[in-house]
């Protein structure tokens, strides 16, 4: 039998996530940081509920965007996939079941990108703002840690910018009557 991501309840893949992440980041500070065990668990510990809960609400947001759409109960889990890869990139399904499910996916996306867009763009910025400030005070051999948190902003700033246009376009697309020949599934 095998289990979807999409069967997991989001508190389920959140504590998953979260714990999966605390045991990773512990392996990695005390191998690779030269910390102790006690030190890199307690490190570990104390990023693995952040972590968690961000994955929790992650997974939330992508089982409501991937949810059925207005007649799109009859697709079956292979063509929701297609219609979710359609929805960000690839050729445009053929199938005009799979191609109105791939314009749905498309809108909400945007949807929840146009709502949240603020708050993350606040709460990446803090947390890299904080995340670089942590870096500076820990690790000041190296300057150029400091900068990576500020590059991560400035990429993740970057994305926020351009994906709504991105996906306007490709709901454009995706709603475009389109020839039988050009199109492949």
């Amino acid at each position: 039998m095998r289990i979807s991501s999409q069967d997991v309840p989001s508190w389920v893949a959140g504590t998953v996530a979260g714990v999966m992440y605390g045991v990773l980041f512990a392996l990695g500070t005390h191998y690779l940081g030269d910390v102790g065990w006690t030190a890199a668990l307690i490190m570990g510990g104390i990023g693995a509920p952040f972590f968690g809960v961000a994955m929790g609400f992650v997974s939330r947001q992508l089982k409501q965007t991937i949810a059925p759409t207005a007649g799109g109960d009859e697709l079956t889990r292979k063509q929701r996939g297609i219609a979710l890869r359609a929805a960000q990139r690839g050729p445009i399904p053929a199938d005009p079941a799979v191609r109105a499910a791939a314009a749905e996916y498309a809108r909400r996306h945007l949807d929840q990108a146009d709502k949240r867009w603020t708050r993350i763009l606040i709460a990446f910025g803090a947390f890299f703002l904080l995340v670089g400030f942590v870096v500076g005070l820990v690790d000041d051999d190296r300057p150029w840690w400091r900068a990576l948190p500020a590059l991560c902003g400035v990429v993740l700033f970057a994305y926020l910018l351009i994906q709504p246009r991105h996906l306007r376009r490709r709901i454009a697309a995706l709603t475009a009557d389109q020839p039988d020949d050009e199109s492949t599934s």
